[in-house]
Formats: structure tokens, sequence, C-alpha cells
């Protein structure tokens, strides 16, 4: 709900938002993005974090017209091809990096190399997820989608 309400007040705000200049929301959603986290272990909800501090710089960031062009890049492209095969694998992930730490939460000590190697395998298993499962099916589809042509 906190996401939600943050980006309603967001895109009521975006036109006076959008003036900010794209280095310094870029700048602060990048900070946001690496600090947030970092809340969890100290008992704050790192996800009501992300939700007011992280996302919202990243949302005005993304708005800013001087993203379009980084937005174009093939990486992000990708990322954006990637995105549901993310959204889909991104929580039982986590609860598989959770349950080998024990169930408990990472310290800074771990965060920093287990971050990585959590998105590393994340983008690898929806890589695969995407160019094995999503792709193939999209293209059946299409093809069953297709007018028949009546002779």
């Amino acid at each position: 709900l906190v996401g939600f309400f943050v980006g309603v007040l967001v895109y009521r705000y975006q036109a006076p938002l959008r003036r900010i200049p794209f280095a310094v929301t870029a700048t602060l959603a990048i900070a946001s993005l690496v600090a947030a986290p970092l809340f969890a272990s100290s008992g704050i909800n790192a996800g009501i974090m992300m939700s007011l501090f992280a996302w919202p710089w990243v949302v005005l960031t993304c708005l800013h017209p001087a993203s379009a062009y980084l937005l174009r890049t093939a990486p992000l492209r990708l990322l954006g091809d990637l995105s549901y095969s993310i959204y889909l694998i991104h929580i039982p992930l986590a609860l598989a990096f959770l349950t080998l730490n024990g169930g408990n939460y990472f310290t800074i000590a771990q965060f920093v190399w287990m971050v990585p190697l959590y998105l590393m395998a994340l983008l690898l298993i929806s890589w695969i997820s995407f160019s094995r499962f999503e792709e193939p099916v999209r293209r059946h589809i299409r093809i069953l989608a297709a007018p028949q042509s009546r002779s």
C-alpha cells in the first residue's frame, strides 16, 4: 500500500518533479537503491524504505526525457524483455537464498557479495525462462492466432 500511494503522489506531482535535473534524480535513484536495502539488517522494513525513498526516484528518473536514450540501449531493452520472468522468479529465488542462510536476514558483509550473486542468478534464470519458454510460447500463440487463409 505504501508503494501504491507514493506512486499516486509521484504521478500527481510529476510536472514539477520532472523539472529536477536528470543528474540529480539519477544520483538519488542509485543512492537510494543502494541505501534502502541496508536497512533490512537494522530491523527497519526494507520494502517500506524502497517504496518511500528508492522507487519514486527511479520512476522520476525513467520519466525524465534524458532517460529515453538510456532506455533504448541494448542492455536495458534486454531487461525489459526479461522483466516478466524477473517478476515471476525474484521472490522464489530470494526465498531460496534466505533458506540457504538459515532463514536469517543477511549481514552487511554477506549482503555485499550475496546481492551480486543473487542478481546474476536471477538474470540467468530469467533469460533461460524468456528464451526457452516465453518466446517459443509467444511465437506459437501468434501462429495459432494468425488468420488462416481459406482456399
